[in-house]
């Protein structure tokens, strides 16, 4: 039985939503599903409080005025809100904290936040189901004309929002990332072992991991990942480390730990894509989401052809020759956006479609597989369902 919700309550919810889509760069549509999924996680109260907020920054001191409440009743009120990513703490160069809304999707407190405690109670089970039902509705508009026009939509509103790095093995064997450039990118970038060791190593310290929305979201309607990855491998680093800590959505780890996580998500298939505070490129690095194609809110949406992709690349694959391969389908297994093909007894890599991630060659056995450097934006339109991977 579907969740009801009044009248005026799903005003206010629709109001909400669209004040939290003010601060993504992406927003999703407004989708019966999605109020639901505000419903379940946002009181009445919260609703209120959150709707006087508004897009403004405030101190604690200005929102306990705005709240007109007692402090010993305002901050317990105020802590399950910063728990559950709705409000986001902003650490100021003065050592001070201040606070304001988060956006809902992408890479708000939907997907940042709010299953990354680990916790899954019968409330976010609830979450899940309804959160899944939005996506299989953006899934079911995948027909002709419908298609056509969403992806011409898409394409127009759409904004770059990941940039893709590749892992390239030199001859010594270990395998890094070249990053010795200076760069106009996007609100995320996304990194492999070299580029993330270096952050390791300047927040030293200052280094945390939550549960992955995403590796949540998928393991409580019963589709595990098919890479094995655990949930709880979001790296956070600096100021966001302090964030999921004070609210116990994430714990402190050492350095070490932190290697250990990249190091094994990495051989199961990841692309570790970092996140900074408030998308913006000038504040410091927030996170590193350890990224396989079947879980990731962004591939796996690609291959169930509920959206398309927009990426920043900077390399292509190709087979250095067809001598070396064994086609042993290890490149096209660990793929993110289907680029591989095996046909004929050969690989076949589609350039275009090619994102540069670098995992076809990570994974090769026969270090058959090298990557090309060119600078490009990949658009990847939403495909057919007859092509879809999931």
């Amino acid at each position: 039985m579907e969740r009801a919700i009044s009248k005026a309550r799903g005003k206010k919810l629709r109001e909400l939503a669209k004040l939290f889509n003010t601060f993504s760069a992406n927003p999703p549509p407004i989708v019966k599903e999605l109020l639901i999924c505000l419903d379940i996680s946002v009181t009445p109260e919260e609703t209120d409080f959150l709707l006087m907020v508004g897009e403004n920054k405030y101190t604690y001191e200005q929102l306990l005025l705005l709240s007109d409440m007692p402090d010993e009743g305002f901050r317990p009120f105020f802590e399950k809100m910063r728990h559950k990513g709705m409000i986001n703490t902003i650490y100021e160069d003065n050592g001070k904290k201040s606070f304001m809304l988060y956006p809902m999707i992408p890479s708000g407190w939907f997907d940042d936040t709010y299953l990354s405690d680990g916790e899954e109670s019968e409330e976010k089970k609830e979450f899940v189901y309804y959160f899944d039902l939005a996506v299989k509705k953006l899934e079911n508009l995948n027909f002709f004309p419908v298609r056509p026009l969403l992806d011409l939509y898409t394409k127009k509103t759409m904004k770059t929002v990941n940039t893709i790095a590749a892992i390239n093995p030199p001859d010594s064997g270990k395998r890094f990332v070249n990053i010795d450039q200076t760069l106009k990118a996007p609100p995320s970038e996304v990194y492999t072992t070299h580029g993330v060791n270096e952050l390791i190593e300047k927040h030293e310290g200052s280094i945390a991991v939550k549960h992955c929305f995403c590796r949540q979201w998928r393991k409580m309607v019963d589709d595990q990942c098919d890479f094995g990855h655990p949930s709880e491998i979001c790296i956070a680093f600096g100021d966001r480390t302090k964030k999921y800590v004070e609210t116990g959505v994430g714990r402190a780890i050492s350095k070490e730990e932190a290697y250990k996580i990249i190091k094994d998500s990495q051989q199961r298939g990841a692309v570790h894509t970092v996140f900074y505070m408030e998308e913006d490129l000038n504040k410091s690095e927030a996170e590193v989401c350890n990224c396989c194609w079947d879980c990731c809110g962004v591939f796996r949406m690609y291959n169930t052809g509920a959206q398309p992709l927009l990426l920043k690349a900077f390399y292509f694959a190709e087979l250095i020759d067809d001598d070396s391969c064994s086609c042993c389908g290890e490149c096209e297994r660990y793929c993110p956006v289907n680029a591989i093909h095996m046909s004929d007894g050969k690989v076949q890599i589609n350039k275009e479609k090619c994102i540069g991630c670098g995992q076809c060659q990570f994974q090769c056995p026969e270090e058959a597989i090298q990557l090309v450097f060119q600078e490009r934006e990949v658009y990847l339109p939403i495909q057919k369902k007859s092509d879809c991977r999931l």
